[in-house]
């Protein structure tokens, strides 16, 4: 837990022929998971300097669904022409190969990797109403209502739902899942009260920390973020 990081990659289906030539035209961006997640805020802002850079729109296109292999796949059958990108998170090009038993894409065969993006801390997440104010405080509640407490993730087999599952088997608790189509679906159930508990990437919880909508329990880096 203590070296868990999210983090996203940009990869390249295939060169333009002429580099110098490009673009020409708006990119692509293909982004697997719901706009407002952690991928989707760093990557707006990624696609918004290199626009201001090359004159051109980068334009991100979130196609969300089965654990980001819909968009991943879209990505993979994409013309190699060097206008579709995709932005690629552990979830999909780590996880994903190890947790379905068969996958529209490969990924090693489909996608050239062109740039590490960003590196980011996930964070421990409760709605206010949730009586605990620290790590500790909310595992001991969960040994005392077991399997009635609900968390949320971006989805089966997302680095969310993972890491929640590796804390749940470590504390010894059971807490039931709830799979959403990105992180900010999973956030906005959360500050909903729909689930209590949501462990999702830093960026996704920018927009809620001003307020009271939230209770931040931790990151699961081994320092403070």
């Amino acid at each position: 837990m203590k070296r868990l990081l999210a983090f996203a990659f940009l990869l390249a289906l295939g060169a333009p022929a002429a580099a110098q030539d490009w673009p020409t035209r708006p990119v692509r961006l293909i982004l697997p998971f719901a706009a407002g997640g952690a991928a989707d805020v760093v990557i707006r802002i990624v696609g918004g300097a290199v626009a201001e850079r090359s004159g051109h729109n980068l334009v991100v296109d979130n196609r969300t669904g089965g654990s980001g292999n819909i968009g991943t796949e879209a990505a993979a059958r994409a013309a190699p022409d060097g206008y579709t990108f995709l932005v690629g998170t552990p979830g999909t090009l780590a996880i994903n190969p190890h947790m379905f038993q068969r996958l529209p894409y490969n990924v090693t065969d489909d996608f050239v990797p062109v740039s590490h993006v960003a590196n980011f801390p996930q964070v421990v997440v409760v709605h206010p109403s949730v009586p605990a104010a620290t790590i500790e405080e909310f595992i001991a509640l969960a040994k005392r209502e077991p399997g009635q407490l609900n968390y949320g993730s971006s989805g089966n087999a997302s680095t969310g739902h993972l890491i929640t599952e590796m804390f749940r088997d470590q504390a010894g608790i059971r807490i039931e899942h709830v799979p959403f189509r990105g992180g900010a679906p999973a956030a906005q159930a959360l500050v909903a009260g729909t689930v209590q508990l949501v462990i999702d990437g830093l960026p996704t919880w920018l927009s809620y920390m001003q307020g009271n909508q939230i209770r931040i329990l931790g990151v699961t880096t081994a320092d403070r973020w």
